[in-house]
């Protein structure tokens, strides 16, 4: 006997759930079976309880105040009950009567699962990329510095939101640093409407983008997000069928590709840069600053004060991304470019690795195995976006959020927009039409110039919120 605990917007959404969901198949387990699931990228809460149970004929009921209904679809049977106030006690009367008594025992699990702590199930609704950085990398900060706004981390010794004051919680500096977003004025500080206005902006100055015609992707198996810590290759054939090469030759990809081979992917190795080396981080900035995206996004930023010259910016750009930090038992043995664009191993799996035509590269050469997806993005031209699984050479990334053909300067402006607007937040974009978030953390060990963060990591998140 299998029964099926599931959460929809309407009645609708969630059958149309269950279908697709034993349509594509879920593990047996020994015994009577009871499977929880949801759909949080089409349905998020409040929840719409389902129980399926397999059974015969279809009826209706209420119990009190509490109204559901049974559906009969094939041989299985659905018990729904819609959202509202009702009780917990109520809710599991309603499925005992309607799916019998013998199973009584079961109803335990159906309370423990059904009513799972909130954050908890928000928490697992949009991320694309690895869990939240763990404690010992991103150290709780005391100041407000860079964090001005930012969402309640129970973890932080103190806050810089717009509550702290009311619970008393607030960084000693909170006043001076974050009564107008950090700035000497109110209108320096960047809204989140400004923020969907640049990145619009920046999105449509794509010049260098890939063309429909100049990637194949054969995208193949679509996941659940439970599944991909499974470690299982679904799909035989690569993710790349087809990619024009000829945008390589473009000045900003040649100078990227130039880049992507000067790492020691394992963290613990500290990085030693040749004069050469050293020299193509300076020709990629310069090429990228040439660009139409990068102009845009230094117009804007200029506009608000961050900068007062190109020469500041690109020299600020160099420092957070290129500058060297410790994440090993190495000093200098990281960045913020080489952990998000090139990749990383950290304790044997996979970190950041978050650029497209890195991996295409990599497959290429045989050292990445694509093994399944659980998210396509929405575009239907590129830059698109794609939460994948995949072997790097022997070590196994459980999601890697990535931007499909796009530019290496379109991502290098929006995850660095995102870095100085929101250092550690999320960031909400529109690409398109369609919303995009990017999470940013800083790099807290050690710092720059006055105090001022490192690249930690940058990924795409989410574009359905």
């Amino acid at each position: 006997m299998t029964y099926f605990l599931t959460r929809g917007t309407s009645q609708t959404a969630g059958i149309t759930c269950l279908l697709r969901l034993l349509l594509s198949g879920f593990k047996q387990l020994q015994g009577p079976t009871f499977i929880s699931a949801s759909c949080p990228l089409e349905f998020p809460s409040p929840p719409f309880f389902f129980f399926l149970k397999k059974s015969g004929s279809t009826s209706s009921t209420s119990l009190g105040s509490l109204k559901g209904s049974v559906q009969e679809i094939g041989s299985f049977r659905i018990c729904s009950i819609p959202p509202g106030t009702h009780g917990r006690l109520a809710i599991n009367f309603f499925c005992l009567f309607i799916m019998g008594t013998r199973d009584l025992l079961f109803l335990a699990l159906i309370y423990k699962l059904a009513w799972a702590d909130k954050e908890e199930l928000q928490e697992k609704e949009t991320d694309l990329e690895e869990a939240a950085p763990a404690s010992n990398l991103y150290l709780a900060p005391n100041s407000c510095q860079s964090r001005c706004g930012e969402t309640f981390d129970k973890h932080h010794p103190c806050h810089c939101n717009s509550k702290c004051q009311e619970f008393g919680n607030c960084c000693e500096d909170y006043e001076n640093l974050c009564a107008h977003d950090g700035f000497s004025q109110s209108n320096d500080g960047i809204t989140n409407e400004e923020l969907l206005t640049i990145s619009e902006k920046i999105y449509k100055v794509d010049n260098n983008k890939a063309q429909k015609e100049d990637i194949i992707l054969n995208s193949q198996n679509l996941i659940f997000p439970s599944e991909t810590n499974d470690k299982v290759d679904r799909c035989p054939e690569p993710l790349y069928s087809y990619v024009n090469e000829e945008l390589f030759s473009k000045p900003t990809y040649a100078a990227f590709i130039n880049l992507l081979n000067n790492y020691q992917r394992v963290t613990g190795q500290g990085e030693h840069f040749t004069s050469q080396q050293l020299r193509e981080q300076d020709i990629f900035l310069q090429e990228i600053m040439k660009t139409a995206v990068m102009k845009e996004l230094y117009g804007f930023l200029h506009q608000k004060n961050r900068y007062s010259s190109e020469q500041e910016f690109v020299s600020e750009l160099k420092n957070m991304w290129f500058g060297l930090y410790s994440r090993g038992n190495d000093e200098g043995d990281s960045s913020g470019f080489e952990h998000v664009f090139s990749g990383e191993v950290k304790k044997g799996k996979v970190t950041g690795f978050h650029n497209w035509i890195r991996f295409y590269l990599q497959e290429k050469e045989g050292l990445v195995d694509y093994y399944s997806h659980n998210y396509n993005g929405p575009w239907d031209s590129y830059p698109d976006v794609l939460g994948m699984q995949f072997n790097w050479d022997g070590y196994y990334k459980e999601v890697g959020s990535a931007f499909i053909g796009s530019s290496p300067e379109f991502e290098f402006a929006l995850y660095s927009l995102c870095f100085i607007s929101r250092p550690g937040r999320m960031c909400h974009l529109s690409l398109g039409g369609y919303s995009l978030a990017i999470q940013t953390y800083t790099w807290d060990k050690t710092t720059y110039g006055n105090g001022k963060k490192y690249i930690a990591t940058a990924y795409v998140v989410s574009s359905v919120h």
